[in-house]
């Protein structure tokens, strides 16, 4: 039988990490939700635009707000040398994620008949996880070197 050890002061490392990104990514999503909603609001009760071209622009400028701090403050690997393929890779989770985002509310106010207000929430933190989850495993992922393809396949 053969004994592996396993230096454990490196999985303390990468939960720290984890929970890191993970509250991080939280205050940058807030914040970002919070441009989102302003431009919104401010463009519809303001401007008097539609708040269907109001939540597209605020929906744009939040994303690329929430890219910005993903790559300056979030994450240190990315896995795409291209920032261009990142931040198109990043607006397509995105609006992804606005998809079923949708999807959730109609389902929860429409069919189940709940309050939007509560509706709103509850579909934000799914996306939320969902969001988190995409981008920490996937896109800013640290790119696997040919080396270490080689050795797991051995």
């Amino acid at each position: 039988m053969k004994v592996i050890k396993r230096d454990h002061r490196k999985s303390e490392t990468g939960i720290k990490e984890l929970v890191l990104h993970f509250v991080r990514q939280f205050v940058s999503s807030v914040v970002s939700f919070s441009l989102e909603f302003a431009v919104t609001v401010i463009f519809t009760e303001i401007l008097g635009i539609s708040y269907l071209i109001s939540g597209v622009l605020g929906f744009f400028l939040g994303t690329l707000l929430l890219y910005l701090l993903s790559v300056h403050w979030i994450y240190n690997d990315h896995r795409y040398e291209d920032n261009r393929v990142e931040l198109m890779l990043f607006f397509s989770l995105a609006g992804l994620a606005f998809l079923v985002n949708t999807v959730l509310l109609v389902f929860l106010v429409e069919v189940l008949g709940s309050n939007y207000i509560i509706a709103k929430p509850a579909a934000a933190a799914v996306i939320f996880f969902l969001n988190f989850l995409s981008k920490k495993f996937w896109l800013f992922r640290k790119k696997a070197c040919s080396v270490e393809l080689i050795q797991k396949t051995s």
